[in-house]
C-alpha cells in the first residue's frame, strides 16, 4: 500500500478544537443574549409606564422623545445622547421597585457630620444641633443624596422623619421612588423626567404631613427657640449661586453674595443647628443633599442674601401616614 505524504495526511487531519475557548465563547454569547433580553424588557417597562401615565399625550414630539428616551444612542449629537441618557436614568430611578433608601451606613464618598466638625470644630461645643442634641432620640441623623432635581422632596422627607422620631423610634422615611411612581400626574412626570424640574418644598411638605397640620413661616431672629421647640426648619426657595453650586468642598459661607456671581436656581434644605460667635453673631447649620456638601455653615447675612424662606411645623407629628411605604435605612 502506498503511504500518504505528510501534506496529504495533514490535509485530512481535523483541526484541534480548544474546548475552553469554545465554552468561553458560548458563555459570552449567552450573557449578551441575556443582556439584550433584559434591556428589551426594561424598554417595554419604560414605555408601558409612560403610556399608562399618559406622559406627553397629544404632544406631536411624543414618539420622537420616547424613541430617544428608550435608546439614547439614536440621538444625533453627543449633547443629545448625554441629555437623553440622564432622562432615562431619572425614569429608571422612578421605576426602581427596590426603593430609593438602600444603605444602612453612609457611603465613603458622602460627607459625614464628623467630617464636617473636623473642618469646623466650633460645632462640637457651645452649639445646638437638632439630630445630635434633641432627646429623644439623640444622635439620630438621616442623610440623603440628591441625584436629580428633587430637593423639594428630599427636604420635607428628612424633616418629617426628624419630627416623627420625637415620638416614635425608627420612624422610617417615605420611599421616594414609589411616591413619584404612584402619585405624580403626567405633567409632573414629564417635568421631572425631561426637564428635571421640581416644585415647592413647603407645599409638598404640607401634602405629606398628618392631616390638618399647621406650617408656619418664621424669621431669622426666632430660629434658636423655634429649632428647640419645634424641630428643624425647612429652608425653601433658597437662591443658589455659582460659587455655592460649583465649590462642592466649601462648607462655610459668610456675608452677602459676591457681586457678579451667576444665579443657578432655587434649592431646598433644612436648618438643623445654631451657634453664637463670641461677638454675638449667629451661625446656622444647614443640612443638604449633595454628596460632598451635606452640611453647610452660614451666617445671618448670607441666609438673608440667598432669600430662603423659613418654615416650621407647629403640629406634632406622631406618625407617617399609612398610605406611604416606608424604609428604615440611614442613607438614601
Amino acid at each position: 500500500m502506498k503511504r500518504k505524504s505528510e501534506n496529504e495526511a495533514g490535509a485530512n487531519k481535523k483541526p484541534k478544537v480548544d474546548r475552553k475557548e469554545q465554552r468561553e465563547e458560548e458563555e459570552r454569547r449567552r450573557q449578551e443574549a441575556a443582556r439584550q433580553e433584559e434591556e428589551e424588557q426594561r424598554k417595554q417597562e419604560r414605555l408601558t409606564f409612560l403610556n399608562e401615565k399618559k406622559v406627553m399625550e397629544g404632544n406631536p414630539l411624543r414618539e420622537v422623545q420616547f424613541n430617544l428616551l428608550l435608546d439614547p444612542h439614536l440621538a444625533s449629537t453627543l449633547e443629545f445622547r448625554t441629555y437623553y441618557t440622564k432622562c432615562q436614568a431619572r425614569l429608571d430611578r422612578v421605576l426602581n421597585q427596590k426603593g430609593d433608601n438602600n444603605a444602612r451606613e453612609v457611603p465613603s464618598n458622602v460627607q459625614t457630620f464628623e467630617q464636617f466638625t473636623q473642618q469646623h470644630p466650633q460645632w462640637l461645643e457651645n452649639s445646638y444641633v437638632y439630630f445630635r442634641d434633641h432627646s429623644p432620640p439623640k444622635n439620630y441623623l438621616v442623610q440623603r443624596a440628591q441625584l436629580s432635581g428633587l430637593c423639594y422632596i428630599h427636604a420635607p422627607f428628612v424633616l418629617q422623619t426628624y419630627l416623627v422620631s420625637k415620638y416614635k423610634d425608627k420612624s422610617g422615611m417615605i420611599d421616594m421612588s414609589k411616591l413619584i411612581r404612584e402619585t405624580f400626574n403626567a405633567k409632573q412626570l414629564e417635568e421631572h423626567i425631561f426637564n428635571e424640574k421640581g416644585g415647592s418644598s413647603d407645599i409638598f411638605l404640607n401634602s405629606i404631613l398628618e392631616e390638618n397640620s399647621t406650617i408656619l413661616s418664621d424669621n431669622i431672629n426666632n430660629v434658636d427657640q423655634t429649632l428647640k421647640n419645634f424641630g428643624p426648619l425647612l429652608v425653601s426657595r433658597f437662591h443658589v449661586y455659582e460659587d455655592f453650586w460649583s465649590n462642592r468642598n466649601v462648607h462655610r459661607y459668610l456675608g452677602g453674595v459676591t457681586d457678579g456671581v451667576a444665579y443657578k436656581g432655587l434649592h431646598a434644605m433644612l436648618l438643623v443647628g445654631v451657634r453664637t460667635e463670641s461677638g454675638g453673631e449667629k451661625r446656622f447649620l444647614l443640612q443638604n443633599w449633595w454628596k460632598s456638601k451635606q452640611f453647610i455653615e452660614v451666617d445671618e447675612k448670607y441666609l438673608e442674601a440667598t432669600k430662603g424662606a423659613l418654615f416650621y411645623v407647629k403640629t406634632p407629628q406622631y406618625k407617617i401616614r399609612d398610605m406611604y411605604q416606608l424604609n428604615f435605612a440611614k442613607y438614601g
